[in-house]
């Protein structure tokens, strides 16, 4: 089980890898990035190179009819997260390469804070 799951969603295909780029640079590496994302299929492409570095869960939301809320997007990455911590990350978010290990040095000093 990771320490941090990050969660993000998103359907603007052009930050995936830019996201990806990012958490592959991250100094701490006890993590799992989820993104939940309507073109699944077609990003089936970015997996690949990132299960030596990370956990990288893709997935597609459940069907809502209509489909526009953020909120069930994020709750059905949310169920898939594993980690202790969870970081919810917009997509256009591009985290500095010690974000993640900040993140959990502050949930380790202030546990109840998070």
């Amino acid at each position: 089980m990771p320490k941090i799951s990050v969660l993000s969603i998103t359907s603007r295909d052009l930050y995936i890898p830019e996201i990806i780029g990012c958490l592959k640079t991250q100094t701490f590496k006890d993590f799992e990035f989820v993104l939940v994302d309507d073109l699944k299929e077609q990003h089936l492409d970015y997996e690949k190179g990132v299960e030596s570095v990370f956990k990288f869960i893709h997935i597609t939301p459940e069907p809502i009819v209509p489909y526009y809320a953020a909120s069930a997007a994020f709750n059905d990455g949310l169920i898939r997260c594993s980690g202790e911590l969870i970081f919810f990350m917009a997509d256009y978010v591009l985290p500095h390469f010690d974000c993640l290990r900040s993140h959990w040095e502050l949930h380790e000093k202030y546990p109840k804070a998070f």
